[in-house]
């Protein structure tokens, strides 16, 4: 009697033992198939740059490009579009490379050119800006200008016939610029670019004021 006990319930416990691993079993291809499969080796998605980061690629770019081919500063240089200077006389100035970069970025079309007249006063050669930009007046000095400015800001100067680019402050608390003014060439004879891609500290900016901003919307 107690064999058949015995082997009665080694019956019962293999039974059980069988259909545990078999629904389990189960269980475990349900879950697989429930849980997607990460695999490895694929081709990672680059994050989306920004239009920031795109609007300071253009500036920087622009101006390396600017020292690449050797272009020089004249104050009255009048090339409507890189694509033209870069094929004919090579010139530019700092109104001139502002205007480039915005061409190269959609706000203005190829042509189109702005710069500040001595007043301080937007001067361009265009109707509209096709709702791209807001037109901020300032007339405070740069160090009173700060809830004004935003990096990526296009910057109109007043008694200095200059325009430039704000790229913020660096680690010292400066303001620093993009600019594709004299002070970006050398400085001996011809004036050769050599900097216009540098975000740079321009101390003689302090004394001037800033006139307007032209602030791209979607940056």
């Amino acid at each position: 009697m107690r064999n058949k006990r015995l082997y009665f319930g080694t019956l019962v416990f293999t039974f059980v033992l069988a259909a545990g691993l078999i629904f389990g079993n189960k269980a475990v291809v349900r879950a697989a198939e429930a849980t997607p499969v990460q695999t490895t080796g694929t081709t990672p998605v680059a994050p989306k740059k920004s239009n920031y980061d795109r609007w300071m690629n253009i500036c920087t770019t622009m101006g390396k490009n600017m020292t690449r081919y050797h272009f020089h500063y004249s104050r009255y240089s009048n090339a409507k579009s890189y694509r033209k200077a870069v094929k004919k006389q090579r010139t530019s100035n700092c109104a001139a490379f502002v205007s480039w970069c915005l061409q190269e970025y959609g706000v203005l079309r190829p042509g189109e050119m702005i710069y500040a007249r001595e007043s301080g006063r937007v001067n361009k050669n265009y109707r509209s800006w096709r709702g791209k930009v807001r037109i901020i007046p300032v007339y405070r000095k740069p160090k009173n200008a700060a809830s004004f400015l935003k990096p990526g800001d296009v910057v109109l100067w007043k008694n200095i016939v200059h325009t430039n680019i704000y790229a913020g402050r660096n680690s010292k608390g400066q303001m620093i610029w993009i600019d594709g003014g004299s002070m970006a060439t050398t400085r001996s004879g011809n004036e050769y670019y050599k900097s216009a891609d540098k975000k740079k500290v321009f101390n003689y900016l302090n004394k001037y004021t800033i006139s307007y901003v032209i602030r791209i919307k979607d940056l």
